[in-house]
């Protein structure tokens, strides 16, 4: 099977000039890259939403677990999140609370890494370990699902 990626000018390219090349090698043929083997997926902040087509994100058959900070500068959830949400079948959405943010999802600081780093600093009332805590008691509960 042919799944090159074509790129340059010509007959049947897209805009980005650029072609798969799908199912028997016809241009644009449709190919789907669902393992069976996969039960159930977890996305948190997932990012690249307007890149997935509402067709493409309606023809998912996996159920679908989605966790968004509700002020996520890296990852807006309008464009990403939100929208995954909205087109995939039955899809469903965590979204944390407060001033959770990008980063509340990373791993727990120490004090002197919240003093120096941006990165380590939640909003305020905020506490990473109890959010990570809530997380994982949600995907334990979904992933345990028939």
């Amino acid at each position: 099977m042919d799944d090159t990626l074509r790129v340059g000018g010509g007959e049947g390219v897209g805009q980005c000039g650029a072609e798969r090349r799908g199912v028997g090698g016809r241009p644009g043929a449709a190919r789907s890259y669902r393992d069976e083997r996969i039960r159930a997926v977890v996305a948190m902040a997932p990012a690249v939403g307007p890149g997935f087509t509402e067709a493409t994100l309606r023809a998912v058959k996996t159920p679908v677990f989605i966790v968004t900070a509700k002020v996520d500068d890296v990852t807006p959830p309008e464009t990403n999140s939100l929208r995954f949400a909205r087109f995939i079948p039955d899809a469903r959405l965590l979204t944390v609370p407060g001033n959770a943010n990008h980063m509340t999802f990373g791993s727990e600081c120490t004090d002197e890494g919240r003093r120096a780093l941006p990165i380590c600093r939640d909003g305020a009332d905020l506490d990473r370990a109890q959010v990570h805590e809530m997380i994982a008691e949600r995907v334990l509960k979904f992933f345990s699902e028939p």
